[in-house]
């Protein structure tokens, strides 16, 4: 799992809180066609960063996009188990 940090917070309960939340959104997304999936992935991203202060927004878009290109490969796991995406090409 990843790690932020932040001021005050316990990362472990950030962690658990977060993936609460996941289980309560991934049943509003299951079989959504993946283009409104993303639609609205990315307008929840959107009203996310725009809750930061303008100073941070380029920070926080940065940060928000190298946790999620080190959460693909978890999630890839999860979801097709260790063979990966059926449409994986061998390397």
């Amino acid at each position: 799992m990843i790690r932020i940090e932040f001021d005050n917070i316990d990362p472990d309960a950030l962690i658990r809180e977060g993936e609460a939340l996941v289980e309560e959104i991934k049943p509003l997304l299951a079989g959504h066609n993946p283009g409104a999936q993303g639609a609205a992935l990315a307008e929840l991203v959107a009203l996310y960063i725009a809750g930061h202060t303008p100073q941070l927004r380029e920070d926080i878009m940065r940060a928000h996009g190298e946790i999620v290109r080190r959460l693909v490969p978890v999630a890839d796991r999860e979801l097709f188990g260790s063979r990966g995406h059926p449409g994986r090409i061998a390397s």
